[in-house]
């Protein structure tokens, strides 16, 4: 994930209200790294949100106003499409090389098997997670059930960083809880 300086120091040359916002980014961004202690949480929730945003398919919906019905369309557009992928391009690519740092922190003696291991991993998933997007493109005929899937791995992964890093942290001090 991009530092949230290098997003938004562009904003200084627009109006107030979107300094505004990038200074509202900037603090909410330093308050998670503050809250989490671990800037690969971070990263996944980034990836989360592009990917929730990706996997809502598109979809026409009427609401009865008091005007009448109103009928709107939500879908992605080309740009914000290759916005979201771009940027979750970026977030993977981060958390692929954090993958490599955690391997020689907790396993400085087994680099190499650590690292076959991993390799192993992402051979496994490149090899399964295609048959498993055409498997669900077959049953819902849903285009973006793809992302609907790497949504759910990524929250699974989400929730086990959470588990094994941030609530194993005195955010304070940085340093392990004691155990209870």
């Amino acid at each position: 994930m991009l530092h949230p300086k290098v997003k938004t120091e562009g904003f200084i040359f627009l109006p107030r209200r979107f300094r505004l916002i990038a200074a509202a980014v900037t603090i909410a961004m330093q308050l998670l790294i503050i809250a989490t202690s671990n800037h690969n949480f971070i990263n996944l929730l980034t990836i989360l949100l592009c990917l929730f945003l990706l996997a809502y398919p598109a979809t026409s919906y009427t609401v009865d106003t008091i005007s009448g019905p109103v009928t709107f369309t939500l879908k992605h557009n080309v740009y914000s499409f290759t916005f979201l992928m771009f940027l979750l391009g970026i977030a993977w690519a981060f958390g692929k090389a954090s993958v490599f740092k955690y391997i020689s922190d907790d396993y400085p003696t087994n680099i190499g098997t650590i690292s076959g291991v991993v390799g192993l991993a992402g051979g496994l998933g490149g090899f399964l997670l295609p048959i498993m997007f055409g498997v669900l493109l077959d049953l819902t005929g849903v285009r973006s059930t793809a992302f609907m899937l790497m949504y759910c791995v990524v929250w699974v992964s989400l929730i086990w960083m959470y588990r094994t890093e941030v609530s194993t942290r005195d955010v304070v001090r940085g340093e392990p809880n004691p155990a209870t």
